[in-house]
This record gives C-alpha cells, structure tokens and sequence, in this order.
C-alpha cells in the first residue's frame, strides 16, 4: 500500500511539473575515503546536503548506487554489454566484480528505510521520515565500502595498482520539472547529476600521484607534484622517456606501496561529479594558461606506456582549453588535468575538471582524444544536459569544437608523423591522408546512405553501436558546422556564447538550444533543430537546370531531391578552381528557380562545392557555365574507395584482382567500380579477368540503383548481375564458357527498433543460366550442346540482431523451367541458431532444414542431396567452386560443399531425394583448442524404387575459420550410417575430408552490405 501511495504521489508530481518554471536542486558532497590497494577496496562515509529548489515537497529520494552496476550478470550493464556482443562481464570471476555495500543511510541523524528500486541493484529509493518542504534541505549521511571492479569492464575499475575512481559513490539523481531520473549505469550511454559543492578526503599510501576534480588543498602535496614535473622535463630534455627496464622494455612495472600514507583533500564548487584517478608509475607535466586575464593551472599524468606521445600534452590541453573558452565560453575552473588511464569505455571519458584517456597510437589521435575530453568540461561539465536522453548535446557539440579545432590550428593538414606505437611494434602503418570533418563526414554517410541513420533526438541506450558514433557525433559535428556555414561564424559565435552564458551551471534541454540561437540570430531553424535533429531527413539538391542569360546572369533551376528543406549554398567558381562568389538559397521542398547575378564571368556554378553541408549525394552538383554537357565532371581513377569530396571529379575507383579455378586457372585482372565507404544511388563494378589456363577472357559484371524512403521498404535494390567463366565435365575433354544473367530486388523491410528489431528482407531473383553439357547421342567422345534454363526464386529472411545469440530463418521457393520441360519447383526452410557457452566465445551451433519437391520428376542436378550442393548441383550457379564439374572424390576439389540442404559433412551423391527431406545438423567448439565436434541427423523419402524413407545420421570433427559466416571450413567424418560409409570406407583417411570455402563472405562489398548498423 506504501509502495502504492508513492507511485501515485510520484506521478502527480510529474502531472503538475510539466507546468513549473525551471528550477534545479542542489547537492552538497563531502568524502572521506581510503583507498586499500592491497585488496582493491576503498571504505569511507559519505554526507550530502540536499537543498530542495523545488515547489515540491518530496517524500524520498532516489539516489544512484552505480558500482553495484558491476556486482553481477544480472545488472543492466551486464545486459547491455552482452547484447552488444561482450562476454567479459558475464563470464567475470568473483574476484574482478565489483560492488557498493556497508550502506547505513541517515537522514538528520536518523535512520531511514531505503530499497532498490524495481530491484535495480544500481538504482535506491530512499523514504524520508518526514516530507522534504520547498526551500527546505536535509542531510544524508552513510558509511560506504567499494570493491573496486577490473578496469577491463567499463569506466570504474583498476588495472593492477593503477586505479580509475568514477562513478563510486552514493549520488542522488536529478529531479526537475519532469520528476525523477533515475538511471542505471551503463557503457552506452552517460549520466545526468545534480550540481554542487564538493569536499574530498582521499587517503592513499604515500607513493602514490593523484588528481581528481578540485583544487588540491595540501601545499606539500603540490610541492611533490611540481619536483615530478620538473623531473618528468628533465627525462624530455635529455630523451630517457619512456624509462626502461634492464631488458630495454618499457618499465610498467608497480613500486612497491609506502606503509606511510597521505590524505589529500580536493574542493571544487559548481560540478555534478567528483572522480580521481592514481598510480605510482605517473610522470607528471604542468603548464599554465591565461584566459581572460586569469591563471589556469594545466597538469599531464602518464605512464612510460606512451610516455613520447604525452610530451606534448600541456600543449594539447592548453590549446583546447583557449579554443573552447573562445567559441564557447570563459572556461571558469582553476585546473584542468588529462591523464593516461586504463578505461575501457572507448577512446576517454571525461569528469570535470579532468579527463581519462585510453592508449592513442600516435600523436595525432591523442591530441584529438585530449581536446574532445578537455572539451566535455563545457559540454556535460558546465553546461549539463542530460546525456543519457540527449547525447547530442554533449558528444555531437564537443566533436563540432573538436573538427573547427582541428581546421583552426591545422589549416594545411594534419601532418602526422611517424611516432604511432603501431609503427613501433609492428613496423608498418596505413597513413591515410584524411582531415577531421571528413572522417566524421564518412562515419555518418555509410549508415545514411543505406538508410540505417537514426535520428538524434532519441535515448543513447536505443542507438546501435555504430550510430552511437556515427550520428551523436558525428552527424552533430558535421551538422553543426553546417549551421556555422548558414548563419556565418560571427552570428554562430554570438549564439554560442550566449547559449553558454544563459545555461552554464544549469540543465539545458534542446529546446533551450534551439531558443537561444533562433532569439540571437533572428533566424526559424526549424530545419536545424527539429529536421536535422529530430528526424533522419537527408539533404540532398541537384543542378535540374543551368542557362545562361548573359556572362553574369545565369538562370538556375534546383531540384531537391528527398524533400527536405534544408538551405543549400551555390557557388561561382573561376578558372583557378576559387570560389569568387557565394549564394545560400532557403530550403523549398521541390524545384526551385532563380537568377545568379556575378560580377566576374565564371567557369563553372556549382552546389556546395567545398562539402560544407551534410548532402551526400553529388550527382549534377557540379555545371559549366557554358557548353553542351553542362553537368559533365572529369573522370578520376583512385585506388582506395575512402575520400568523400567527389564533387569535382567523377571517381572510379580500380583494385588488381588475382583468382582461380581448375578450369581458367590463374586469373588475372582488374576490378573498375564505383562503390565507396557510402552507398551511392547507382552503383556498378567491372571485373574482367584473363583465364591462363583457359586462355579467354572471364569476369563479372553488375550495376543496380538503391532506393531510400521511409515507408514499408525502406531500402529497395534493383540490379543485374553478369557472370561468366569456364567449365568443364569429365566426359567432355573440352573447356566451355557458362554464363549467368540475374536480375535482382532486395526489399529490406523497416525495422520498429533498428538496436532490437530483427532483420526481415525479401529478395526475388529472374535468373538465366547458358550451361552446355554431353548431347545425349551415343557417338564417342560425345559432343557438347549448349543449355539455357530459366529460374525464379523468391526467399524471405528474419534475422535477429543478438550478436552473442545470433538466429536465422530463411524460406525460398524456386521455380526453374528450360524451352522443354519444368526443371524444379521446391520449397526451402533453413534456420539457424547459434550461442556463446563460455568467456572464450566458443560456440554451440544448430542448423535446421527442411525441404519439399511439388514436382518429383526432375533430374538428379535438382535433388535434395544430404550432403548439401557441389560444384555440379549448383543449378543457379550461385556459389564459387574451385572444382565446379569434377566428379572424382579423389580429387581435393570435388570434395568442396556449401553447407545446403541437409548440410551433412561428406560428400555423398546417392543420398538425395526428389520429394522431401528433413535435417539437424549441430556442432560444438571444443575449449582451447581450434577444433570442434560436428554431428549430422537426417530422414527423407530417397529415389529408389522402393520409395523408402531413409534415416541417415554423420558425425567427426572439424576446424573452422568464421568471419560472420563460415569462410573455411575441413571436416573429417569418423561415425555416420552404413548408407553413408559403404561410400566412405572405400577412401583413405584423407580422402574423406570434405571442405567448405565460402569466397563470397570474404567479397569487400558482399562485407559493407552485411555490416551491422
């Protein structure tokens, strides 16, 4: 009945709220702790001071309890590691968990009842004996002890003696306008606290270098930092960083701890968190800054890990600390302090005051990773949205700082050098010659582009993996550049600054954002804030139309082509490649027309010429001023498919090809394509290759248009497909060519939840196959007589998105018929399942098929076969056989199977059926060693006359390479039935083993088009 009243009296606080001004409660904390780096625990009692603000009188308290979020596999940490694919945490010995215990909460000295709340172990409610009024405060008051988590997990945790304290103590949730927030911690997806004072006590043995948030209170402690600074400058000027050991390596190793300890307290007022990060092993490097006439003092603490990388740090730190209290706002801290950590939760992650940075390997990736955590100290920090509900507030905002830093400081290009701790251990690296923007630029265009983008407004924890980075950081980035291009980099300025001077110390919501830059600039940026943020609307404009009127008006007819009415800006380009004069035109939602007036004759008009919008298709955004092919760009051949800038030139990109078959031979050649990170509107590859063994030209062909819409389909492929090589049948000593023709739609249908929803597509395909086979006379050697048969195929797939518990459902029905007679009319189901068992990711894998001819006079070629299709019995010629035609077990590439059908582990030609057929096929990874065990079940109504129904069974061993799908697979069979061994037992050993080798999984374009979103 309690639990009821609350409930009830909880949602009519939310009811009423909606209505209230914007107020913001206040948390007091003060610490003191101890940290036991003996047995990884920290004890130590907590007070906080809660001030109520509200005009609600509350009558509990939620409050975090978010180390517990490491306790178990229950934990929704847990349930959203193992769903993105780690095993880690859920396979975890006891002793690397880790947990918050020893709670006796107090509130005014008495004790009060407390609970999990919806038995989140992470998440407390806390019932207070008698109602906190409006404008009131209470003092809440608990001893604590932390077992502090292994580091590899998440963000709290050690490595050894190297300690990352975050997120380690009780800590009240936020309660505004809209009520409580309470949250579990998670990997993906930050954190929403209340602002306040705080004042920690951290005891720690004497040897020990440590920063936190706060200003550092203890003068001797100072003193020790400044003798390691100098010390630390000392070992840069005469080049012993990193220190080494007496074998040469890098020294990481831990000193012994001091018996002796010291406390060191650290106060910092207007933060919502406090963290501390310590190790022995720490250099340090301090610097200095001004900003607006006052001293910030900037700290650097590394290990010898990537000691030579880190002697720029003050550098970076300063730098990012000018920049983001130019653009942004006076940064308005004593301190900020980076330090080389252990964290496991991605390239850094920030706290105010400091930030943690994970291994960088080379220079230029530790500065980016310093100035977007530096920059978190203004995006969460100062101005605190709530992350977990808008991310893109603070992760999108920081990477627009983050690309604008970049081109400010670099303008020329980053020019990176060759200190990468890859080039150190492994000799080699891949220096790709890519700015800031346009990695963001190709992160968000590869999922945008196959319409698997989501939008930003949306909770962190429903973002896939690779939208988490692709569209809060990058989309925003990029966005927001956009918007600075749009408005002008004065106005864009003016309306940052105030957004910063109206919120810092607040909790400003995209409403807030939105207003202030709207108020500032005068400008509706419904485009903007409730378009590019809201939705997954694409820019995308196209020259429809350029005449001239005379050299300096030029008659311009736009064509917007997904209807979203973003502005565009057009361009007056020289002959010297400049733009002379620049035009933004407003939004509009089709076509629009208008008059370019120039002062200076131009060469060419062209649609956001320097990539400054998020437009990523550029068809016809290119025109010349005069001529008859207006829209024609130069061609420009480039060998990796990565540069995103193709507005000048129409790129076709080339890659060398070796392949190979028993026919053909060695082939050689080259593939011509147009398909690059992003997926284009129309794409197509040329792939000629020359047969040394057959002495003729082979290859393969395809074009296909992709389509993008928000309904039912929201991707539809239509394409042909072209496939020619040689082949050969053992009676027919003589090499001819098959050819196949497909014509092919993909339907890929809308996913509800595109994190959760599984995966459901349909696919029909019209396929014609030129084949030639004997002539059926009974002159010897016979002749070879040309085939043409016909098929259609239509197959539904369901896949779920489970990386750890992946299932599959596949069910096709094909229909094939030649100028004679009906070749196959069948139905198909496959399904798959498969599951982790243990940390090591080994794997349990069931298959199940189940097959049924209509139409049961047809010839072997189109049988349900045990063993699954070879080379022969691949009528749609689907797959790619090393040994298409032969027929001789003896020989190693007869014995290539696709895993169909029955999917049974032996090549075996007799076992088929024309009617129906049923199988289970299983198989388990065996603990630490690269092989497994395979066993294979199956029943169906064989050929022979007597029209029996057959229960065959299979079972051995086998290793295997899998990359998504299986790649190679060799298996040996060492039990099955005596159908199946009176054909084995006639064959060595080795002469038994069948393989799988499934080039098509390990086709660069057939992986793009699988990657998950």
């Amino acid at each position: 009945m309690k639990r009821l009243i609350i409930t009830i009296t909880s949602c009519f606080v939310v009811l009423i709220s909606n209505s209230q001004e914007y107020f913001q409660q206040k948390v007091d904390t003060y610490i003191d702790v101890e940290l036991d780096d003996e047995n990884h625990i920290l004890r130590g009692f907590e007070k906080m001071v809660y001030y109520n603000n509200s005009s609600f009188t509350l009558d509990k308290i939620i409050i975090h309890l978010w180390p517990n979020a490491y306790k178990n596999s229950n934990t929704n940490l847990a349930k959203q590691k193992y769903s993105d694919g780690s095993i880690s945490f859920k396979y975890a010995d006891s002793i690397d968990l880790g947990y918050i215990d020893s709670l006796d909460f107090k509130v005014n000295g008495d004790k009060v009842k407390w609970q999990f709340l919806n038995e989140q172990v992470d998440i407390s409610e806390l019932y207070l004996t008698k109602p906190l009024n409006p404008g009131d405060s209470i003092t809440i008051t608990t001893p604590f002890r932390v077992k502090i988590p292994s580091g590899k997990f998440s963000r709290l945790g050690h490595i050894g003696q190297s300690y990352q304290i975050t997120q380690w103590f009780a800590k009240p949730a936020v309660f505004d306008k809209n009520g409580w927030h309470p949250m579990s911690y998670l990997d993906q997806g930050e954190f929403y606290s209340e602002f306040g004072n705080y004042d920690v006590s951290i005891t720690v043995p004497k040897n020990y270098i440590l920063m936190a948030t706060g200003d550092l209170q203890n003068e001797e402690e100072l003193e020790f930092l400044n003798e390691k600074a100098e010390l630390t400058s000392q070992l840069i000027k005469e080049n012993n960083l990193p220190v080494r050991d007496s074998f040469g390596r890098k020294d990481m190793s831990f000193p012994k701890s001091s018996v002796e300890k010291k406390t060191l307290r650290f106060v910092q007022k207007n933060v919502h968190d406090f963290a501390w990060f310590t190790d022995k092993r720490y250099h340090v490097l301090k610097g200095e800054l001004n900003v607006n006439n006052r001293k910030i003092t900037s700290w650097a603490l590394f290990t010898n890990n990537e000691a030579k990388l880190w002697r720029r740090s003050i550098e970076y730190i300063n730098d990012a600390t000018r920049y983001f209290s130019k653009w942004v706002g006076e940064y308005p801290y004593n301190h900020v302090t980076a330090v080389d950590g252990t964290i496991s939760a991605g390239g850094g992650m920030e706290y105010p005051n400091i930030t943690v940075i994970g291994s960088s390997g080379d220079s230029k990736s530790l500065e980016t990773v310093i100035v977007h955590e530096v920059g978190h100290n203004w995006y969460y920090g100062i101005l605190g949205s709530n992350e977990r509900d808008n991310a893109w507030m603070d992760e999108g905002l920081n990477t627009y700082i983050e690309i604008r830093y970049m081109e400010e400081k670099y303008p020329n290009g980053y020019f990176r050098k060759k200190d990468s701790t890859q080039n150190e251990s492994r000799g080699i690296s891949l220096n790709i010659s890519l700015e800031e923007k346009e990695l963001q630029h190709i992160a968000y265009q590869f999922n945008a582009s196959r319409n698997y983008d989501q939008p930003l407004k949306m909770g962190s924890k429903d973002f896939t993996q690779m939208n988490y980075g692709a569209m809060v950081y990058c989309k925003t980035g990029i966005g927001f550049h956009y918007l600075k291009a749009y408005l002008g980099e004065e106005l864009f300025d003016n309306c940052m600054n105030e957004y910063f001077k109206q919120w810092k110390f607040k909790h400003p919501n995209p409403d807030n954002i939105k207003a202030v830059f709207e108020t500032v600039s005068n400008e509706n940026l419904d485009w903007f804030f409730e378009d590019y943020i809201k939705t997954t609307k694409k820019t995308d404009y196209s020259f429809k139309k350029v005449s001239k009127i005379n050299d300096l008006e030029y008659l311009i007819k736009l064509k917007n082509v997904t209807g979203y009415k973003s502005p565009i800006p057009i361009q007056i380009i020289n002959d010297s490649n400049e733009i002379i004069s620049e035009k933004w035109i407003n939004g509009f939602k089709k076509d629009t027309t208008f008059v370019y007036k120039t002062s200076v004759k131009p060469s060419r008009i062209a649609i956001d010429y320097d990539v400054i919008t998020t437009d990523y298709n550029y068809k016809n955004h290119m025109a010349r001023a005069s001529g008859i092919f207006k829209f024609y760009k130069p061609i420009k051949f480039k060998f990796l498919p990565i540069s995103i800038n193709n507005n000048k030139e129409n790129l076709i990109y080339y890659s060398p090809v070796i392949a190979g078959n028993a026919y053909d031979k060695t082939m050689v050649g080259l593939a011509l394509y147009n398909s690059s990170i992003n997926d284009k509107k129309v794409e197509w590859l040329i792939n000629p290759l020359y047969g040394f063994g057959s002495k003729k030209l082979v290859g393969s062909g395809k074009i296909q248009t992709n389509i993008n819409n928000n309904r039912l389909f929201p991707r539809i492929e239509l394409g042909y497909k072209i496939r020619s090589y040689n082949n050969e049948y053992d009676f027919l000593y003589k090499k001819q060519r098959w050819i196949k023709q497909e014509i092919f739609t993909d339907l890929r249908f809308k996913s509800k939840n595109l994190r959760s929803s599984p995966f459901q597509n349909i696919t029909i395909r019209t396929i014609k196959v030129d084949d030639f086979g004997p002539d059926g006379t009974f002159i010897s050697p016979p002749e070879a007589r040309r085939k043409t048969a016909y098929y259609g195929e239509i197959e539904y797939n369901l896949k779920s998105r489970q990386i750890l518990k992946p299932k599959e459902l596949k069910l096709n029905y094909i229909y094939g018929i030649n100028e004679y007679t009906n070749l196959v009319n069948c139905l198909q189901l496959t399904s798959k399942i498969e599951k982790s068992y243990n940390k090591s990711s080994n794997k349990i894998r069931w298959r199940f098929f189940a097959g049924f001819h209509f139409n049961q006079d047809i010839s072997k070629q189109y049988s349900f076969y045990l063993s699954g299709k070879n080379g022969r019995t691949d009528y749609l010629y689907d797959n790619i056989y090393l040994g298409r035609n032969s027929s001789n077990q003896e020989y190693l590439f007869s014995r290539q199977n696709d895993n169909s059908y029955g999917g049974f582990k032996v090549i075996n030609t007799t076992l088929r059926s024309n009617n129906w057929m049923i199988s289970n096929n299983f198989k388990i990874d065996i603990p630490k060693i690269p092989i497994g065990i395979f066993t294979d079940f199956g029943i169906f109504k064989s050929n022979t006359l007597e029209n029996k129904i057959k229960l065959e069974y299979n079972a051995g061993i086998f290793t295997s390479i899998v990359v998504n799908e299986e790649i190679i697979g060799i298996y040996l069979p060492i039990l099955y039935s005596e159908n199946i061994g009176e054909s084995l037992n006639n064959f060595k050993v080795l002469q038994r083993i069948n393989f799988i080798f499934n080039l098509k999984s390990i086709n660069p374009f057939t992986i793009k088009k699988t990657i998950k979103p």
